[in-house]
């Protein structure tokens, strides 16, 4: 009996230990995050996010299935180039961002609306490079400016309605 309740003891301080730990880093790499040497680092305050959604879609007889990923960003400095798109913490997939007026790529970064879509056929399981910060949301957008690399994390994406080809 006496073992039993230290079991049950040590199960219940090790469980809340676990779920207080989780907490504190669930917000704290949505603020900040350890870059290569342990410095701790400001992410996205040059970047808003406008709209994320995401849109499956299914083909007709031939063809693949898949998923949208669209993305509506508001830039608040000059100079913001972006890198790739995580998904997951390898899944990654390069970015094509526009302009939203022009539809061009945009000649300044200051105080505008850029845009992009990424498509992932068949939901692809591919292995891209690691992401190096940690996170709890759905994607991770890198960008750079003055040549250092941020990170802007989009904690949810909208789910549009399946679309079906015929």
């Amino acid at each position: 009996m006496k073992h039993l309740i230290i079991l049950l003891f040590s199960t219940i301080l090790f469980g809340a230990c676990i779920g207080h730990g989780y907490q504190k880093d669930k917000e704290y790499s949505n603020s900040i995050h350890h870059n290569h040497r342990g410095k701790k680092e400001e992410v996205a305050k040059h970047i808003e996010i406008l709209k994320a959604t995401k849109n499956s879609f299914q083909p007709g007889v031939v063809g693949v299935a898949g998923t949208t990923y669209s993305f509506d960003l508001y830039t608040k400095a000059e100079g913001i180039t972006f890198g790739k798109v995580w998904l997951s913490a390898t899944k990654t997939f390069a970015t094509n961002a526009v302009d939203v007026e022009t539809k061009l790529r945009p000649k300044t970064t200051l105080n505008r609306k850029i845009s992009f879509n990424i498509t992932d056929p068949n939901n692809n399981k591919a292995v891209g490079e690691k992401l190096p910060i940690q996170f709890y949301g759905e994607a991770v957008i890198q960008y750079f400016i003055n040549g250092q690399a941020k990170y802007l994390i989009v904690k949810e994406i909208k789910e549009l309605e399946r679309k079906i080809y015929d």
